[in-house]
């Protein structure tokens, strides 16, 4: 189960091949005062999900492997980064270890962010970037090996001052590699297969 932190990574970069396929400004709360280009938002999406999956770094130690089954692991953990360009970014990540000591059986697990101010270039200029994203993720193994599509559901929304992306996508990843995203995000539908 080592794979899990380089799965959530590997989704969270579907997560950005998602948000440059689908991705426009989108504002449901009065007139636009900041907005953004479709290339600005590509831009902002990529740099965003950069920024939760360095967050999502410090977490590394907290997946279970079959060398590690005995040693007690935290299935909830905080966390708290700094974006590299100013403000921070916080929220939780848990999971529930569901397999056998033979390495059979689910994890399932959450994951929420929060961006607060946290400054990401939309390749044109820095924006103070908000709001709430969830993830939620389950893998199947047996002995110790993914068995079904690992499924990777991305909601919430990011905002800005000239708007929001609100996202509700699920992502499937085969034990063979194979990817498919669908859903919508900023309003858009998405549908690709990597």
């Amino acid at each position: 189960m080592r794979g899990l932190t380089s799965l959530i990574r590997r989704a969270a970069a579907v997560c950005t091949a998602g948000a440059v396929i689908g991705c426009g400004s989108d504002s449901t709360t009065g007139p636009k005062q900041d907005t953004l280009s479709q290339a600005e938002v590509q831009q902002l999406a990529g740099n965003l999900f950069a920024e939760v999956s360095k967050a999502l770094s410090a977490l590394d130690a907290i997946a279970p492997s079959a060398a590690s089954r005995a040693v007690a692991v935290t299935p909830t953990q905080t966390f708290s980064s700094q974006c590299t360009n100013g403000g921070s970014m916080s929220g939780s990540f848990s999971y529930t270890d569901n397999t056998n000591a033979q390495g059979t059986g689910s994890l399932n697990g959450t994951i929420n962010v929060t961006p607060q101010a946290c400054k990401v270039s939309t390749g044109t200029r820095m924006i103070d970037v908000g709001g709430s994203i969830n993830f939620t993720f389950t893998m199947n193994f047996t002995q110790f090996q993914q068995t079904g599509n690992f499924t990777f559901h991305g909601g919430g929304a990011f905002t800005w001052s000239g708007g929001s992306c609100p996202m509700d996508y699920n992502i499937a990843i085969t034990p063979q590699g194979t990817e498919t995203i669908s859903g919508t995000i900023c309003g858009q539908n998405v549908n690709a297969s990597l």
